[in-house]
C-alpha cells in the first residue's frame, strides 16, 4: 500500500512540473508578443538594417476617444490600429504596403508617409469594411484624404454618424480612368462643415466582389480642417504634383474643382481640338474665347497665340487668317498672363483632306470631328490615350501617332456597349480601307450615308494566349491593322462607326488610325506593323522586335 501511494505522489509531481514548464514557455512566449508589440509601436516601418518592414495589425483593444477632434493612425503608419474591422477579409494585414511600392513595374502609388491601405494586395473578389476611430469635427469642418483604385463605385469612403451610424457623406473615386488614372492615389477634399461639432467617425467599404479593379487605395487623412488648413494642404499637394513627369497626375491637380481658391496662375479650361477639312484660311484667335484661367479673386487673365507648329514649319504670325490648307496635324502654342505671370499651354488642330474623315488618328487627343452615340455609356473625355505600352510587361498598343483610342479609359464598365460615329467622306482611291483594332469587343461597321450597313468586320486577331508574347500568337489590347475591299461603293458617301460589343470576355476595345482612302489597292499579305515587346522567356523578358501581320477584315453579316 505505501509503494502505491508514494507511486501515486511521484506522477502528481511529475504533472505538476510539466504544468509549470508549460506555463513558463507561454508567460516567455506571451512577453515575446508584447516586446514585438512595444517594439511595433517605437519603430514601425523599420528592421534591423533600417530598411521599410510592413507593420502588422496591432493585437490592442480597439479603443476610441469621440472627445478628440482627431483619428487615430490617419496615414496607416502603424497598421490598422485606431481602425476597427467591421466585417470582411478586404482589410486585413496583408493590405499594408510600403510607400515605396510601385504598381504595373514602374507606377507610383503617390502615398504619403511610409505606408499605405492598399486593399489590391488581397483578391479583388475579398470584401470588407473598417472604421476609423470616433471623433469629434472641429475647424471648419473639411476632411481630405488620397484615394485611388475603386473603379467599381461599390467600394467608397464615407462619412457616418457616430451616434447612430448613418451614413451623411459618400466619396467615391470619380476620376479613376484606366489605365492612367488607376491605383495610383489623388487627394480630394469633403465639405463636412453641416455637422461641425457632431461625432463622426470615417467608413472605407469594398463592397464590389470581383474586378476590374474591385478594391481601393487610401491614405493620409486630415480632418477637423480650418479653411487655411485646406488651403496650405491644397498650395503643397499642387506644388509636388506640378513637380512629377506624370502629366495626368498634373492635369488632374490643375483642374481639380478646388473648395478654396488655389493661390497659382492656372488654366481651369484649355481650348479642346479641333479637326477641320482642308481650306481656306482660319482665323485660329477664335479658339482661345474658350480658354479660362484662375489666379486670385479680381485678377485680370489674358490670352494669346505664341506660334503654330505645323508640317511646313512653325508660323510666328497671322493667327487670324493662319494657311492650314495642307492636311496634317498643327499644334497651336498659346498661354495665359497674368500681372506678367506667364502659362503655356497648346492645342491640335487636325486637318484632313476632302473626301477623307476628320480625326480618323485621333490626333487632336480627344474625339474632335466624331459623333458619340452613346453618351451614357461612354466617357468622351477619358476616351483617348497617349500610353504606348500596357501593363508591367510594357505590351505595345500598335497605336499610331501620338494618341490612339482606348477603351479602358472609354469604358465606366467592361460589359458597357457603346459607339461613335464617323463624319461622312465619299469613298475613292482603290476602293480600299483600313484601321487598328484591338480588344475582343471591337468591332467596325460601315454605313451608306443613307443608315444601309455595308459591313461588320469584328477583331478576329484577339487571343488570349502565351502570354505575353506576340510572336506567338497574344493579342488582347495590341491592335492588329485589318484591310477591306469596298470598291463596289466608289463614289458612295460613307460613314464608320467603331463599337464596343459589350459582351465576352475581355470586353473591351481599341482604335486607331483610320484610312478611308489608298490610292492602290492593298496587298494585306505583304503588309504588316514593327512593333518591339518584351519577350517571356522563363523568368526573363526580352526585348524584341515583330512584325504584326496585317488581316483582311470578314464581314460577319
Amino acid at each position: 500500500m505505501l509503494k502505491k501511494i508514494i507511486g501515486i505522489l511521484l506522477i502528481f509531481a511529475l504533472l505538476l512540473g510539466v504544468a509549470a514548464c508549460t506555463a513558463k514557455e507561454e508567460e516567455k512566449n506571451n512577453g515575446e508578443q508584447d516586446s514585438v508589440s512595444s517594439d511595433k509601436g517605437d519603430s514601425a516601418g523599420s528592421t534591423t538594417d533600417g530598411s521599410a518592414s510592413t507593420p502588422s495589425a496591432t493585437s490592442e483593444p480597439f479603443e476610441e476617444d469621440e472627445k478628440l477632434t482627431t483619428i487615430q493612425n490617419p496615414g496607416f503608419e502603424e497598421g490598422f490600429k485606431g481602425w476597427k474591422v467591421l466585417s470582411g477579409a478586404a482589410f486585413n494585414e496583408a493590405a499594408i504596403s510600403a510607400s515605396s511600392e510601385q504598381f504595373w513595374g514602374s507606377r507610383d502609388y503617390h502615398a504619403v508617409g511610409n505606408y499605405f491601405l492598399n486593399g489590391y494586395n488581397n483578391d479583388e473578389a475579398a470584401t470588407g469594411e473598417i472604421r476609423s476611430s470616433k471623433f469629434t469635427l472641429a475647424g471648419d469642418g473639411f476632411i481630405s484624404f488620397l484615394i485611388g483604385g475603386a473603379g467599381s463605385k461599390d467600394c467608397w469612403v464615407a462619412i457616418h454618424d457616430g451616434n447612430n451610424d448613418s451614413e451623411l457623406i459618400r466619396i467615391t473615386n470619380d476620376y479613376f480612368q484606366d489605365p492612367v488614372m488607376v491605383l495610383n492615389m489623388y487627394r480630394v477634399y469633403a465639405d463636412a462643415s453641416a455637422y461641425l461639432g457632431k461625432v463622426i467617425y470615417i467608413k472605407i467599404v469594398d463592397n464590389a466582389a470581383g474586378g476590374p479593379f474591385g478594391a481601393i487605395t487610401v491614405d493620409d487623412f486630415h480632418v477637423s480642417m480650418t479653411q487655411s488648413d485646406v488651403q496650405a494642404l491644397m498650395l503643397t499637394t499642387y506644388k509636388y504634383a506640378m513637380s512629377l513627369e506624370d502629366n495626368n497626375v498634373k492635369d488632374f491637380y490643375t483642374f481639380y474643382d478646388y473648395p478654396f481658391e488655389l493661390p497659382v496662375l492656372r488654366i481651369t479650361q484649355r481650348v479642346p481640338g479641333q479637326a477641320i477639312y482642308a481650306g481656306n484660311p482660319v482665323d485660329l484667335t477664335k479658339y482661345l474665347a474658350d480658354v479660362k484661367g484662375e489666379k486670385a479673386a479680381g485678377a485680370v487673365i489674358t490670352s494669346a497665340i505664341e506660334n503654330i507648329v505645323s508640317p511646313g514649319g512653325t508660323i510666328t504670325s497671322g493667327f487670324d487668317k493662319a494657311d492650314l490648307s495642307a492636311p496634317g496635324v498643327y499644334t497651336v502654342n498659346y498661354y495665359i498672363l497674368c500681372e506678367g505671370e506667364k502659362l503655356a499651354d497648346s492645342f491640335t488642330i487636325a486637318v484632313s483632306a476632302a473626301g477623307d474623315i476628320l480625326n480618323g488618328d485621333f490626333e487632336t487627343g480627344d474625339l474632335a470631328g466624331w459623333k458619340v452615340l452613346t453618351p451614357e455609356t461612354l466617357k468622351a473625355d477619358n476616351a483617348i490615350s497617349s500610353d504606348s505600352t500596357f501593363w508591367g510587361e510594357e505590351i505595345p498598343y500598335n497605336s499610331h501617332g501620338k494618341y490612339h483610342f482606348n477603351g479602358w479609359g472609354a469604358q465606366h464598365a467592361e460589359e458597357d456597349a457603346f459607339s461613335i460615329r464617323s463624319s461622312n467622306f465619299t469613298l475613292g482611291g482603290s476602293g480600299w480601307i483600313s484601321w487598328r483594332m484591338g480588344g475582343n469587343a471591337a468591332a467596325v461597321l460601315v454605313y451608306k450615308a443613307n443608315g444601309t450597313l455595308i459591313g461588320t468586320y469584328l477583331n478576329t486577331a484577339f487571343a488570349d494566349i502565351n502570354f505575353p508574347n506576340l510572336d506567338d500568337g497574344c493579342r488582347l489590347a495590341t491592335m492588329t491593322t485589318f484591310a477591306v475591299d469596298l470598291s463596289a461603293h466608289l463614289g458612295e458617301e460613307l460613314y464608320i462607326e467603331l463599337h464596343d460589343l459589350g459582351s465576352g470576355p475581355w470586353a473591351v476595345a481599341f482604335f486607331d488610325n483610320i484610312i478611308v482612302r489608298h490610292d492602290n489597292a492593298v496587298d494585306v499579305g505583304s503588309m504588316s506593323d514593327e512593333v518591339l515587346f518584351n519577350k517571356r522567356a522563363g523568368d526573363d523578358l526580352i526585348p524584341t522586335t515583330f512584325k504584326i501581320p496585317w488581316e483582311l477584315a470578314v464581314n460577319a453579316g
